[in-house]
């Protein structure tokens, strides 16, 4: 499960007697920075012996490397102030955080063990970038994760952010992470993005574009007066938009291109138009099934089967805020059809019941 969709209605399953995974006991979460507020949100709605486990590791390193615990007391525990670790190094693992020094807790991550792949097919400068020896083993390699990591007195890790998202604005260096932890812990925000436009002068300035959660309207003074309690002056935006969704990429990440290049999304009108939200449904499916898609096409007659389904749910998810089934892919297999769904009042909008 991504960690930035830990919800409520994922408890709810579990805390309702007979209900299917009234029996889970382990939940794993990952791919995506998990924040406290979901955390808290989610372990108050389900037994304490459910162990819920946040886990780190990339594709180059084939498996998981890091878990931490979240469940019970420990999850009770985080409060906004704190990022949630993602835990220590799993046994296979050879870690390495590069840039400690006395004083100093945080550095890049860097990882090795059995699972480490040889490297980029058909890209040796990439894997001579990426790839690196092992300073304490010959014959050892290391892969540049470009993820910089805080070590913490237990020797968990915490994510701080990406080496390759880092901003120098007014002399300031800027972690992006650390503004969007800040103003996703505020209730009246699902989602934000931070990013650093130039301006007419040429100059970059701060910015965030701000996803509010169903049914809150945040003003940019209620917001910016939640920041300045929590942040020096120099990590507050200069400029603040709103919008219903964030730009994605097809691997569903935000694209920070995009609003590097000033493309803002625009609010669309309340409630979608069927014909709006079906062509942008067959968008969507257009690009998980790699061929051109039309609202009246049926999605597994056209190739899609029960993975592209979840991916396709996924995004429409993203994108209207509303959860669907498989079962309303089996049974509306067109953009219209699943459009008309959007619009049906048993659709479920992640509001009250679907948000931390």
């Amino acid at each position: 499960m991504a960690g930035q969709r830990l919800r409520r209605r994922h408890a709810r399953g579990v805390t309702r007697p007979g209900r299917p995974g009234a029996s889970l006991r382990v939940v794993v979460i990952g791919g995506e920075e998990v924040r406290a507020p979901a955390v808290r949100s989610w372990v108050s709605r389900v037994p304490r012996e459910v162990r819920l486990v946040n886990t780190y590791g990339q594709t180059e390193t084939t498996l998981v490397t890091h878990a931490a615990d979240l469940g019970g007391d420990a999850g009770r525990a985080l409060t906004d102030d704190r990022r949630v670790p993602i835990g220590r190094p799993l046994p296979h693992v050879r870690q390495v955080v590069r840039g400690l020094a006395p004083g100093v807790r945080s550095g890049e991550l860097l990882i090795g063990g059995p699972s480490l792949a040889s490297g980029y097919q058909g890209r040796p400068d990439l894997t001579a970038e990426r790839f690196t020896g092992d300073p304490a083993d010959p014959e050892g390699r290391l892969f540049r994760t470009g993820d910089v990591v805080e070590v913490l007195p237990d020797e968990r890790l915490v994510w701080l952010g990406r080496v390759d998202r880092q901003l120098k604005i007014r002399g300031f260096r800027i972690e992006p992470e650390e503004v969007e932890r800040a103003l996703g812990a505020h209730p009246g925000v699902r989602d934000v993005a931070v990013h650093a436009p130039p301006g007419p002068d040429g100059a970059r300035r701060l910015a965030a574009l701000v996803v509010p959660a169903t049914g809150a309207r945040p003003s940019v003074t209620e917001l910016l007066d939640w920041l300045r309690v929590r942040l020096p002056p120099h990590l507050l935006p200069g400029l603040l938009h709103f919008a219903s969704h964030l730009p994605v990429l097809p691997n569903g990440k935000t694209d920070y291109a995009m609003l590097e290049d000033g493309k803002i999304p625009q609010d669309p009108a309340p409630g979608p138009d069927p014909g709006a939200a079906a062509a942008e449904i067959a968008a969507l499916a257009g690009a998980i099934l790699g061929r051109p898609y039309g609202v009246d096409d049926d999605f597994f007659e056209a190739g899609g089967d029960s993975l592209l389904a979840a991916r396709l749910i996924s995004r429409i998810y993203r994108r209207f805020d509303v959860e669907l089934t498989f079962v309303d892919i089996f049974e509306r297999r067109t953009p219209s059809a699943l459009a008309e769904r959007l619009r049906a009042p048993e659709a479920s909008p992640a509001g009250p019941e679907g948000r931390p």
